[in-house]
């Protein structure tokens, strides 16, 4: 599965309500398909339990998320304080 369809779910997650899985349908669509071959099987989960390489991208992509809240916040904070500093040179 493409990591921006991954990082579009780990958005969605953080919305009110938002869903904490990716439902199955969803591999079918975005997913890649990994065949049997002749050559020896690889243990994808002990390769990236080695090397961290998708809880390092979430990780990533969650901080990201986190950065952004963080920037809505202040700028909704500013916000708010420019308003009350408008109706208190209003009312003077």
């Amino acid at each position: 599965m493409p990591a921006s369809v991954i990082q579009s779910y780990v958005g969605m997650s953080h919305q009110p309500n938002g869903k904490k899985s990716i439902p199955r349908a969803d591999f079918d669509i975005y997913g890649y398909l990994v065949e049997q071959t002749e050559r020896a099987p690889v243990d994808y989960l002990q390769y990236i339990d080695e090397t961290g390489l998708i809880p390092g991208v979430l990780d990533g992509m969650i901080q990201i998320d986190q950065d952004h809240k963080r920037i809505v916040n202040n700028i909704e904070a500013a916000k708010k304080k420019m308003n009350n500093k408008k109706r208190k040179l209003l009312k003077a």
